[in-house]
This record gives structure tokens, C-alpha cells and sequence, in this order.
């Protein structure tokens, strides 16, 4: 009976933990009317390190490597010690530096793809982690001087329209992920419940 009580107790306490959160928001400031709300980013918070997805739905793709033009850029709320861009989609890269994106302001982390429209490509995949870790999935939308927290050169594929896209004040979608841990602890919790009863 002790035995059922405590997994019981151990399975509840895990349903009613804190899921992950995931928050999404679409880029709606658009230099090419037919490319406004074309473009998503999410960030899903994972043991301190902030995972993020840039896609799209259809054939649509993402370039740039120089000056203005640049693929990506987006900005991070509070310390920078110790931060790191990596796991990104082959034939990205991070550019070495912050700077702009062409109508929407100065980015603190740029992220260079493709040369060409003819390469344009999605989805752009990377993790980004500091020093300490993140607290939130919210912690790559600070808003620049512009009021954009990201903007992305994008284009439709195969042969255009090109423009830049950006994500301004916006509504950001925040919705809960259930955590792999969180999930097989529960699972582990239940079936000791159900053996518990058994015996």
C-alpha cells in the first residue's frame, strides 16, 4: 500500500509540473507585400540552451552573406557572456559581428546563408546558449532600436518575389512542450503505480 501511495504521489506531482513553453512569432513587416506573414521563428527552451526554428509553409527559402543583406539576425535579452550559435543548418553560418538587415535596424547576432536568391533555402535550425543558461524561450525577443526582434531576406522559390521580412510587436504564441524527461518520469511514476497495485 506504501509502495502504490508513493508512486501515485510521485506521478501527480510530475503531471502538474511546469511544462517547457515553445513561443512562435510571424515576421508581419514585409519590404514585398506578398511576403508578409510568410515567416515564423520559434524558440523552445531546453535544459538552459534555446533551440530555434525559421520556417515557412511552401517553397520558400532564406540567403544573403554580405553587407545589408544578410540571411538572418535577431537580438538577446539580457547577458551575452558566454554566448554561443551552433547546430546550424549546413550552408549557414554566424556572421562575425552584429549590423543590419536593409530597413530594419541593427541585429546584435547575424547569420549568413546562401549567396544567392538561387540558393535560398528553410528551414534555418540552431541553438544558442550563455553562460549561466537561459531562463525562458522568451529570451531571444528584445526588440532593437526599430522595434523588430528579428528580420530574414527571403524569397520565394524558384524565381522570386525577394524582399526583407521582419518580426515587430507582433503577438508571440507561447504554448506549453511537453519535456522528454517530464514525460518518461511520469511514465516510469504510472507503471510503478500499476505493479505497486499488482503485487
Amino acid at each position: 500500500m506504501k509502495k502504490t501511495l508513493s508512486a501515485v504521489g510521485l506521478s501527480a506531482a510530475l503531471l502538474f509540473a511546469s511544462p517547457a513553453f515553445s513561443a512562435t512569432i510571424v515576421f508581419d513587416s514585409c519590404t514585398e507585400p506578398s511576403l508578409c506573414g510568410i515567416l515564423s521563428m520559434q524558440t523552445t527552451l531546453n535544459a538552459g540552451v534555446i533551440d530555434v526554428q525559421v520556417f515557412s509553409d511552401g517553397n520558400y527559402g532564406i540567403f544573403g552573406d554580405s553587407g545589408n543583406n544578410h540571411a538572418f539576425g535577431f537580438n538577446v535579452v539580457g547577458s551575452e557572456a558566454g554566448l554561443s550559435i551552433f547546430n546550424l543548418t549546413s550552408g549557414f553560418e554566424v556572421f562575425d559581428g552584429s549590423g543590419q538587415l536593409a530597413g530594419y535596424g541593427d541585429f546584435e547576432y547575424l547569420i549568413d546563408g546562401p549567396q544567392t536568391g538561387d540558393g535560398a533555402t528553410l528551414p534555418l535550425l540552431f541553438s544558442v546558449s550563455r553562460t549561466g543558461g537561459f531562463l525562458s524561450d522568451m529570451d531571444l525577443f528584445e526588440l532593437n532600436e526599430d522595434l523588430y526582434f528579428a528580420a530574414a531576406h527571403l524569397r520565394f522559390n524558384p524565381e522570386g518575389p525577394t524582399g526583407f521580412v521582419a518580426a515587430g510587436g507582433g503577438p508571440i504564441t507561447n504554448t506549453p512542450v511537453p519535456e522528454p524527461a517530464t514525460m518518461i518520469l511520469l511514465g516510469t511514476g504510472l507503471l510503478a503505480a500499476l505493479r505497486a497495485r499488482k503485487t
